[in-house]
């Protein structure tokens, strides 16, 4: 049944079922996917010298955590330049009207930025202080509960100045975030004012 808006009466969407070739198309997509990761996993005959299951999986694993401490640098880099850009250009422009509503847009889309460098950066340390296992666990719970395991971490490892960091990451996550809201709600009311 389509849904329909309040206003018009047409139908916003509507629910047709995939025909039945498409649906086997797309499962033996999916298999074959499970299966290719399955042989990359546990399947990979040899890889550099290794001899053993084990030894293989500790290089892939290896290379792994390189490729994402560089990535988490290059991001944090990134990130950082970004702030420096809000902090020190558009957040003195958003207090002109004119330029609210970039401002917002901006501060809004940029807080992700900041949001995947605070994620991968609580990965990447749950992953040191505590394992593989925290890790998965803290993926587990919505993608998001490795940031609040990080905490725990670095917590029972006394690593403060990382829980100052992570802190402060916080805050500008949620205070950018927070403040894109505020400025496009401050444009809409200046839009709708006619000023």
């Amino acid at each position: 049944m389509p849904f329909k808006t309040r206003f018009s009466g047409q139908p916003i969407f509507t629910h047709t079922p995939l025909p039945e070739k498409q649906l086997q198309n797309l499962a033996s997509l999916y298999y074959g996917l499970a299966s290719c990761t399955f042989v990359f996993l546990f399947g990979v005959p040899h890889v550099e010298g290794s001899t053993t299951l084990v030894e293989q999986e500790a290089r892939v694993l290896h290379w792994l955590i390189e490729r994402a401490v560089a990535v988490n640098q290059l991001v944090g880099m990134i990130a950082f330049c970004v702030f420096l850009i809000f902090l020190f250009i558009l957040m003195p422009l958003s207090f002109f009207k004119k330029c609210r509503h970039f401002c917002s847009v901006s501060f809004f889309a940029g807080s992700y930025l900041f949001g995947f460098s605070l994620w991968l950066t609580s990965a990447l340390l749950t992953l040191y202080f505590l394992g593989p296992g925290w890790l998965i666990a803290g993926l587990f719970l919505c993608g998001i509960g490795v940031v609040p395991i990080a905490f725990i971490g670095l917590l029972i490892n006394a690593q403060w100045s990382n829980l100052l960091f992570l802190a402060i990451m916080v805050i500008i996550v949620f205070g950018f975030r927070i403040y894109g809201i505020f400025l496009i709600n401050k444009s809409a009311e200046t839009t709708a004012a006619g000023i």
